[in-house]
């Protein structure tokens, strides 16, 4: 667990080339700190999940599946979703974490997980994500959680699929 720059008690600006100098430095100690170990998951929340899918492929080792909960399709699906752009001026707008363009070139199984009562990010972008997915990925769509329902939801009814997909 790591908090991105300028997020919680991390220092620094959250720019996208730091996010993802973020994510590449912590999955470098998560592989220090268990050199012994046979798989390696990684597991991201919202934006982290279009941030990891972004840098995914750089990753060494590459990490054995992904858990990637509320995540985006990209950043311009979500000024589209949230009124902040229209259709014929999103194009403005830097294309960063496109998350559907990534995970086409992927490998590693993908599990989405997305609340439908999820009011921050709708579970359609983890629908798109899974389109552009192809057979690699699966589907967890809860139907009782939030946003933040992987911390805030402990339940075995959350994460006895997210083991089951961790143990297939």
């Amino acid at each position: 667990m790591f908090s991105y720059s300028g997020f919680g008690n991390s220092t620094g600006t959250p720019t996208a080339k730091n996010l993802s100098e973020d994510v590449l430095a912590a999955y470098e100690q998560f592989v220090s700190l268990t050199r012994n170990s046979k798989r390696r998951i990684a597991l991201t929340h919202s934006l982290g999940g279009g941030v990891l899918l972004d840098v995914a492929a750089e990753l060494r080792p590459l990490p054995d599946k992904l858990i990637i909960h509320g995540p985006a399709a990209s950043i311009r699906s979500v000024l589209l979703d949230g009124g902040l752009a229209s259709e014929s001026l999103v194009w403005l707008w830097p294309d960063v974490y496109n998350s559907a363009a990534r995970v086409k070139e992927l490998k590693m199984p993908i599990l989405y997980v997305h609340s439908k009562n999820n009011q921050t990010s709708s579970y359609r972008h983890s629908l798109k994500l899974m389109a552009a997915s192809g057979d690699n990925a699966d589907l967890l769509l809860l139907d009782d959680y939030g946003h933040n329902a992987i911390y805030e939801n402990v339940s075995d009814t959350l994460y006895q699929p997210i083991l089951a997909f961790i143990d297939k």
